[in-house]
């Protein structure tokens, strides 16, 4: 038997989406507000600090850092997917993402010359392949200052796919409640990207500083983000760590229901910055209660 293998397919074997001049200059922006996002991860862990710009085709910018809030860490392309998604932006018009990494302290200029520095990593390239094969990823190229430009598609030959089929989300009765943190968390809930459970789940944190951010769960083979974390590195994004109280809800029914799965370490990333925060859940009965996220079940505060 003759066993053949795959050498790994390097960026000068692959073929450069063909871009105007104009987008190239915007994608060249993306790149920098790549490395803008950079600066507000949170990386204990890792000491790797990752910035993730996400272009939609109406020209909005969704940027996130990575956010390592428990040993589990949330990817920066995988955030501003999720914040792209909840901001009510479809799949398909996510055009493209820039990545720049480099470790604390930095960057330094050799940073921006280093190709590793500039590409995601298989699991994201994975996730980012099964929201939109045909997003662009755009890598600065050697100099420092041009950008190159693939389909993300052809950065994962021979993709994992799988037919999965997408089922409608529940509608939003914003009209229905008169909290809007409430209101906020069933709009992020329609807007949840769930073929592997259809099991939609959305969170929304309202911050001391009275300003509302949301997440949604996203779903790929590769990952699958918690709503409450990505609300929780959304407010981050924006400086802003203290959480005053948050709303996750779940399920199909118009007033939400509770997640089927309240992840407990979800709600570790969010106690570890807000101790004291408030945690309001739907009551089984067409209702909400609010209780300290300390007395919420199977809630267990490491202490360090």
């Amino acid at each position: 038997m003759q066993i053949s293998t795959q050498l790994p397919v390097h960026r000068h074997q692959l073929s450069q989406v063909q871009c105007s001049p104009e987008e190239r200059h915007q994608y060249r922006d993306l790149v920098d507000r790549a490395v803008e996002a950079r600066t507000h991860a949170f990386a204990p862990n890792s000491h790797s600090m990752v910035g993730s710009a996400i272009l939609a085709k109406d020209g909005k910018v969704y940027s996130s850092g990575n956010f390592e809030l428990t040993p589990y860490a949330d990817h920066g392309e995988q955030l501003a997917v999720a914040f792209a998604l909840a901001d009510g932006q479809s799949p398909k018009d996510l055009k493209a993402c820039a990545v720049f990494v480099a470790k604390e302290g930095g960057p330094t200029p050799e940073d921006f010359h280093k190709q590793g520095n500039m590409t995601s990593c298989g699991n994201c390239r994975q996730a980012i392949f099964e929201i939109n094969p045909d997003m662009h990823e755009v890598l600065l190229a050697s100099d420092g200052m041009n950008v190159e430009v693939y389909r993300a598609g052809d950065m994962l030959p021979h993709a994992y796919h799988r037919e999965r089929t997408l089922l409608p989300n529940p509608a939003s009765p914003t009209s229905d409640n008169p909290d809007p943190l409430i209101a906020q968390a069933l709009i992020a809930r329609s807007r949840s990207f769930v073929p592997r459970t259809n099991e939609p789940v959305g969170a929304a944190v309202e911050t001391v500083d009275g300003h509302i951010y949301t997440g949604i769960r996203v779903e790929t083979s590769s990952f699958s983000t918690q709503a409450e974390r990505v609300a929780m590195a959304n407010a981050m994004m924006h400086g802003e760590n203290q959480i005053k109280r948050m709303v996750i809800v779940g399920g199909g029914s118009p007033g939400g229901e509770v997640p089927r799965r309240v992840s407990w370490d979800a709600l570790q990333a969010v106690a570890q910055q807000s101790p004291e925060a408030q945690v309001t859940l739907p009551d089984g009965q067409g209702g909400f209660v609010t209780q300290s996220i300390k007395d919420v079940p199977g809630y267990l505060l490491a202490h360090s």
